[in-house]
């Protein structure tokens, strides 16, 4: 995987978390 895809991974992930804190499940 190249450093762009690693970033992108993580921004993914970073999104992902930040939406799982919004939603009370």
């Amino acid at each position: 995987a190249s450093s762009a895809e690693v970033r992108a991974n993580d921004l993914i992930r970073y999104f992902i978390r930040i939406e799982l804190v919004k939603s009370p499940i």
